[in-house]
């Protein structure tokens, strides 16, 4: 290395930097003693730099640990987080591994193994970084969330639908289990567009929705299809289960009072064709047009009601 001015203390020069460093800098030997630090190092320790050189590395751990410093250890037993510590420390030449604080920072630490099995440790703050990070991701999910969301129900809609039902119609071949499909639409819905305007026509979706919502499983997948048309996949269940479960959403739709804007309030029911997943020969296709001829029947005899498929509907 040369230096312009040869009566530079290298030395000195080095240690100046390291110290008004805003970055955290130490070396331990082969035997995990502290044999270098600067100040920035040992104050994430809660110590001076007197009080930490001479320290194990295990040390300083437990004395942070017991002196409320900003290093995030979530644990109940500190030996057994140490011993799980000392499995990955020293366990490659050159490491890199993020780290948090209690107070929501974030540092890159960087560990080398040099000669004779010295460690030397340096952190740098990445906590703009980190945070830009976390608004990218959380904008992204946003993003996807709104991409998959019916804006006005808040339930899925036909496209997300598609995509996770086929999804788990494959899983219901490949484990063999049951599913069935429900497709439902909202009856004489043009005449609450067209009695009480599309404002509280919106209304009316919101309540469906929010019904139907309220009374599935986690594992159900129920979207908004089609303006007033909702459809559901129930994985793992029996075409009577469904069944039930459609009954009685259909009776208690029927029994509840919607209330509107700039009038009192309006009852709707809706009609519903349900059908069963037939195995390697049936697909998301195949399932919605013969739910659609069954939901298709119960129109025609009536509305208000819910009915299966059967081969000879067309």
């Amino acid at each position: 290395m040369t230096f312009i001015n040869n009566e530079l203390p290298l030395d000195w020069l080095l240690s100046e930097i390291l110290e008004h460093s805003p970055d955290a800098f130490a070396v331990f030997d082969k035997n995990e003693t502290l044999v270098f630090c600067n100040t920035k190092f040992a104050e994430v320790f809660t110590l001076t730099t007197e009080q930490a050189l001479g320290m194990a590395h295990a040390d300083l751990l437990r004395h942070a640990y017991h002196n409320d410093s900003n290093i995030n250890i979530e644990t109940q037993d500190i030996e057994a987080w140490i011993a799980d510590v000392k499995t990955h420390h020293r366990s490659e030449k050159h490491r890199v591994f993020e780290s948090d604080g209690k107070d929501g920072s974030w540092v890159l630490i960087s560990e080398l193994i040099i000669n004779d099995g010295y460690l030397v440790v340096w952190s740098n703050d990445i906590t703009e970084l980190k945070q830009t990070q976390l608004k990218l991701a959380e904008a992204l999910e946003k993003i996807q969330r709104i991409a998959a969301i019916d804006e006005l129900t808040q339930v899925y809609n036909r496209r997300t639908f598609n995509q996770l039902a086929n999804v788990e119609l494959k899983k219901s071949l490949r484990h063999k289990h049951s599913a069935v499909m429900l497709l439902m639409d909202i009856d004489h819905f043009k005449q609450v567009n067209d009695n009480y305007g599309h404002a509280n026509g919106d209304l009316v979706l919101q309540a469906f929705a929010g019904l139907f919502t309220r009374s599935l499983r986690q594992s159900d997948i129920f979207a908004r299809y089609g303006g007033e048309e909702f459809a559901a996949l129930l994985p793992e269940t029996e075409l009577e289960d469904a069944l039930a479960l459609a009954e009685r959403l259909t009776k208690m739709l029927a029994s509840q009072s919607i209330d509107l804007i700039d009038y009192e309030s309006v009852r709707v029911t809706v009609s519903t064709g349900l059908c069963r997943y037939e195995g390697s020969d049936d697909s998301l296709d195949k399932m919605l047009i013969r739910a659609d001829a069954a939901l298709y029947v119960s129109k025609q005899q009536g509305r208000n009601r819910c009915t299966l498929y059967t081969p000879d509907m067309k």
